[in-house]
């Protein structure tokens, strides 16, 4: 098994597979209603300048997400 890292740890441009969602039952469910769900392709698109929020690709959707909530999704890299 691959290595696990952090959404927020990822560079720019990184893709990965989300693996596992942590924190809260009410945060893992409020961020699977937003699509972040296990197996689900994953592209780092950019951070903003002060480094938050990130930007997200997700089955063809682009979605900003808090850094604070990013911590909380582990990724395997491609």
């Amino acid at each position: 098994m691959g290595e696990l890292f952090k959404l927020s740890e990822l560079a720019k441009g990184s893709k990965g597979k989300i693996e596992r969602i942590e924190g809260t039952i009410d945060f893992q469910r409020k961020i699977m209603e937003m699509g972040f769900i296990k197996g689900t392709e994953i592209t780092l698109v950019r951070k903003a300048p002060l480094g938050d929020p990130l930007q997200v690709q997700l089955e063809g959707h682009s979605i900003a997400i808090r850094k604070k909530d990013s911590r909380n999704i582990f990724v395997k890299k491609d």
